[in-house]
């Protein structure tokens, strides 16, 4: 469920972030306090927030079990605890999709909406959109999943830390692991039984820290590939951030949409070295 929907609020931003950019006026002082953080004097529509609340609450998780094509049972979704996921991958793409929620929540609530400093609001909005995934998979055969809802929580406290401290160059994100095989997979027709693969042993997770000069070093994550490959790969990255300096130097929508992106997704040149004969046991 997270890689899905994680993607899903990647592009989710895009149509959040640009109406709030283009409203900035030329020569409005920024506050500086708040580096990666968009500022605007200028608020939207509460009613065009609202859509996008409907989106978020109502379409997506109706989304997702349309695209899971499972059987619907409503009851209490902790009597259908499950763990069919057990591996580490999964955990850290829910954790990234809370953070990533979070912080779009920030901008939903201070652009459309005017609350002030609704940082705090924004996490309590992001894992009440999560549990509400999660209880879905409940209803479903994919079982509500304690790891899920914990790795949910955790990320939704790592997006309202970022928000309050936006100058620490800390990221956890997902990128691609292997650009060949997301082309194969791709050029299956995104059938993940003809790669003989999932979604979490073609992507990896990183957790990074940015030095002043764009280089990074960090740890990466991904899961053992294959379908039936339950274990947990882990290795060493380094790289260079290609955009940070960009965004930096840019006021435009397409600059905080680059922003944005680059904090939860991998957009940079850099190597990871996987330790393969390491395994962690939680």
């Amino acid at each position: 469920m997270g890689a899905r929907l994680l993607f899903v609020l990647f592009f989710v931003t895009v149509f959040m972030v640009r109406p709030r950019a283009e409203k900035e006026c030329a020569g409005k002082e920024i506050d500086l306090r708040l580096p990666e953080v968009i500022i605007a004097e200028e608020k939207g529509s509460s009613l065009l927030g609202a859509t996008v609340l409907g989106v978020e609450f109502a379409a997506l998780p109706l989304f997702n079990l349309h695209i899971k094509g499972d059987a619907v049972t409503f009851g209490n979704p902790l009597h259908n605890l499950r763990e069919n996921e057990p591996y580490l991958q999964d955990n850290v793409w829910h954790f990234i999709g809370a953070a990533a929620a979070t912080e779009l929540n920030y901008l939903l609530l201070d652009h459309y909406f005017s609350i002030s400093n609704p940082k705090v609001a924004a996490g309590a909005l992001s894992l009440f959109f999560w549990t509400i995934m999660e209880c879905f998979d409940g209803f479903t055969g994919a079982g509500f999943s304690v790891k899920d809802q914990v790795s949910n929580t955790m990320g939704v406290a790592f997006g309202i830390f970022k928000l309050y401290h936006p100058q620490i160059p800390l990221y956890i994100r997902v990128g691609v692991e292997n650009w060949g095989r997301l082309v194969a997979f791709a050029g299956s027709g995104f059938d993940l039984c003809a790669v003989g693969t999932d979604y979490y042993s073609i992507f990896k997770t990183e957790i990074i820290y940015v030095f002043e000069n764009n280089f990074y070093a960090g740890i990466g994550s991904i899961k053992g590939r294959g379908t039936g490959n339950h274990d947990d790969r882990y290795g060493v990255t380094v790289g260079y951030e290609l955009f940070r300096g960009i965004e930096q130097e840019n006021d435009y929508w397409w600059a905080h949409s680059l922003a944005y992106f680059r904090r939860h997704f991998i957009l940079s040149i850099g190597v990871t070295y996987w330790f393969d004969n390491i395994k962690f046991e939680l």
